[in-house]
């Protein structure tokens, strides 16, 4: 026992040294220990590993190491540290010590801590504790199917297969978030089960964003669980088929008698009870498949709808901006023709006129020139020699006498 605890101690310090918030989490009740230099885990973790300091900082506030620094004084001192981190560790200071929430008291099991461990031995050695869960309700299968160890998926999911933790997730469930390919083709009995959000491990996996390392690795087990809800109607149509030749194997069995034709039909009927269970259970996932099916169908078609509702209602807005500034621009437009006719008119009105527009007393009897207007009389054009003409403002260089 005492290896296997040295080493599962050790998991920790190995868990922050690689940012793995998988295999720290677990581990939150060794928090709050100093190792070399009198550094704390979170301290560690204050060099950018913002999720591990997310877990940490509650447990390590306001410890410090030897030389007097806290996790948050380390972390500003790096100039390459997110802002994130920072922000996360503003609070900690020694004045903030007594803040520092205790550990909390997680009860893991020896095999699930030979699981964390990656421990082949001891794990083995306390393969009789398969079922039990710890105090979040996880069990050691889970455990291993968000690490990808397969070895271990394969034996414990004769015993913990389908369970779910307080939340409602499965062990294919943490495998199809973490990516781990391998585990989720061994738990694939699992697929029709929901979390307490109402999620599938097939919404899980198709929810991890493209920026994650391990998308690719999600959408491979996204397409795996596709396949194989697409596959439940093909299983029904092959129990049928079994179901009807295990019935043919049935008639047979009357040519038995006594003793061995009771045999026979007992055995028989235990058989041919498998593939009507399977049968159920068959229908049902088809059921719980097309139902999921529907629903997503139902959401991308609202999303749709709504989508078109924003269009329609963008192009309204914009038709009736449109639709107010041509009103304006034609408002303009009749204005300045309506201007623009009484000049004419007026000027049409002068033009036919025999009177000087200076004195209207006289007749009109005198060229101006350049413009050549008929429009004064000889008397008027003297005094407004070297003016400008009185109809279109055109300077006056000379007069011509008409006689009309």
């Amino acid at each position: 026992m005492l290896p296997i605890l040295r080493k599962y101690l050790h998991v920790l310090d190995e868990g922050v040294r690689r940012g793995d918030s998988k295999t720290v989490r677990p581990k939150v009740t060794d928090v709050g220990k100093k190792h070399r230099s009198n550094w704390t885990p979170l301290m560690c973790a204050a060099r950018g590993s913002t999720d591990i300091v997310a877990l940490l900082e509650p447990y390590e506030l306001g410890l410090r190491d030897s030389q007097g620094n806290t996790a948050g004084h380390i972390a500003r001192a790096l100039p390459r540290n997110s802002k994130e981190v920072a922000a996360l560790l503003e609070r900690d200071s020694p004045d903030n010590l007594a803040l520092r929430l205790l550990p909390p008291a997680v009860d893991i099991t020896p095999l699930i801590q030979a699981v964390i461990a990656g421990d082949r031995e001891a794990f083995h050695a306390h393969l009789d504790e398969a079922g039990r869960k710890d105090t979040d309700g996880r069990t050691a299968l889970m455990y291993a199917a968000e690490r990808g160890e397969v070895e271990f998926v394969r034996l414990l999911r004769t015993q913990e297969l389908r369970m779910q933790d307080q939340e409602g997730r499965t062990a294919l469930m943490l495998a199809a978030q973490h990516g781990e390919v391998g585990c989720v083709k061994l738990l694939l009995e699992e697929a029709d089960l929901e979390n307490s959000r109402g999620e599938s491990a097939l919404d899980i996996a198709e929810s991890v964003g493209s920026k994650a390392s391990h998308h690719t690795r999600c959408q491979c087990c996204a397409r795996i669980l596709r396949d194989d809800a697409g596959a439940g109607v093909g299983v029904g149509r092959h129990l049928s088929v079994a179901q009807r030749k295990l019935l043919t194997m049935q008639e047979l069995s009357t040519a038995f008698s006594g003793d061995d034709a009771q045999h026979v039909e007992n055995a028989f009927s235990n058989i041919i009870a498998e593939p009507n269970f399977l049968r159920q259970l068959t229908e049902q996932q088809d059921r719980k498949t097309n139902a999921a099916e529907i629903a997503s169908l139902q959401r991308r078609l609202d999303e749709k709808d709504a989508e078109v509702t924003a269009e329609r209602q963008e192009h309204g807005r914009r038709i009736a901006e449109l639709t107010a500034h041509l009103q304006e621009r034609t408002d303009e437009l009749e204005r300045n023709l309506t201007t623009s006719l009484k000049t004419i008119t007026t000027s049409r009105a002068v033009l036919q006129s025999s009177s000087c527009i200076v004195c209207p007393t006289n007749p009109k009897d005198t060229l101006l020139q350049p413009c050549g207007h008929l429009c004064v009389c000889s008397s008027c054009a003297e005094r407004i020699m070297s003016q400008t003409c009185p109809f279109c403002r055109t300077p006056i260089e000379s007069v011509i006498k008409a006689y009309i």
